[in-house]
């Protein structure tokens, strides 16, 4: 079923009479857009360009100065004409296709997400997992409010929040802090158990063993780490968001809100605020802050050790940051798959390694 097809079904199934609108269709990078012409949906598309380089900053610009002239939009080449069946009464204004569908009303501050295939049962599952989460979240939780949902189609509808997407979470941590520590809520519900550290250790040497991992070298220089570095008592194991890291997250007037929330799981807590930092570490190639907090020195230690201040006493039962958490949390990410194969996880522990004097 192509992309237009699904929206039709979706708009059927939104509970509105439906209509035939033209937008206009752009794939720049990764995902493909269709947008009706006018100043809100420019706007927005100048601030989510995908892709390195000048290209998407060139493209970035050239949308923000489209806005102004909306009209002139139908004339540029890169964009074509799409006719799509929408909800008539809901002025989407955009459409954003990649794994899945989002929607955006901006006058109605309305967001939904669908499967971008209905027929993915995997995805329409994922997304029914996503809604029985967020419609049960603490209220406490820094996360968009969630307006309707239909758990038989699946979408989700949320209240459309204007911000900015976060640089990096260095320098965004003064705003990120205050999301991650409302997390604490989420963490404090059932199921949260408490697992000894010494048992938590023995698991993983087992899982190397038994996923085939104990012959890599990489694996085998970061439990050698492991047992240098520093580590709590104990880890807090219990609902955690699961991808936690700037793409993520919003910055709004109300605060950094946390996004896609479909990865959720089971694990333990101090993954959310490993996960900030190594993806960073995966995506950039630096690692120098992921070393800071392993040492406790520096920006980065200044930053565990807030954190640590905030979620601490739940998530590893201290105060201050042991920075043997962020190596065993990589190594339990990797050693869940059979090995070795390599993965941004991989990638941002062979990196922290090279770096270790």
């Amino acid at each position: 079923m192509s992309e237009t097809e699904e929206l039709e079904r979706f708009s059927a199934a939104y509970g509105e009479t439906t209509v035939e609108r033209t937008y206009l269709s752009w794939k720049p990078g990764t995902y493909r857009y269709l947008f009706r012409p006018n100043r809100e949906a420019l706007r927005f598309l100048s601030t989510r360009i995908d892709g390195p380089g000048l290209p998407a900053r060139f493209a970035s610009t050239a949308m923000g100065a489209l806005s102004a002239y909306p009209a002139a939009s139908r004339l540029v080449w890169s964009f074509s004409a799409c006719p799509v069946v929408v909800p008539a009464e809901t002025a989407f204004d955009l459409f954003c296709i990649g794994y899945r569908t989002t929607g955006i009303d901006f006058d109605g501050e309305r967001v939904v997400t669908f499967p971008r295939e209905r027929a993915d049962g995997s995805a329409a599952a994922a997304l029914r997992r996503e809604i029985d989460l967020r419609t049960r979240l603490p209220e406490t939780v820094h996360t968009p409010p969630v307006l309707e949902t239909n758990d038989a189609y699946p979408y989700l509808v949320e209240r459309y929040l204007a911000g900015r997407e976060l640089t990096g979470p260095v320098a965004g941590w003064d705003a990120i802090r205050p999301a991650l520590r409302s997390l604490c809520a989420l963490y404090s519900r059932e199921p949260s158990t408490t697992v000894a550290m010494n048992e938590a250790q023995r698991h993983l040497e087992t899982t190397v063993r038994e996923r085939g991992w104990d012959d890599d070298p990489v694996v085998e220089r970061a439990l050698d780490l492991l047992d240098q570095l520093e580590l709590p008592p104990s880890l807090r194991r219990c609902r955690v968001h699961g991808d936690f890291h700037v793409g993520n997250l919003l910055a709004t007037a109300d605060g950094v809100q946390i996004l896609d929330w479909e990865d959720s799981k089971v694990d333990y807590a101090v993954g959310d605020f490993v996960k900030l930092f190594a993806t960073h570490a995966a995506n950039t190639g630096d690692t120098g802050v992921l070393e800071e907090i392993v040492r406790n020195t520096g920006t980065g230690g200044a930053i565990a050790n807030a954190y640590a201040s905030d979620a601490g006493p739940l998530v590893f039962e201290r105060g201050t940051f042991p920075g043997g958490v962020v190596v065993f949390h990589i190594l339990t990410r990797i050693t869940r798959r059979d090995g070795p194969t390599t993965d941004y996880w991989y990638d941002a522990l062979e990196a922290l390694l090279e770096h270790r004097p």
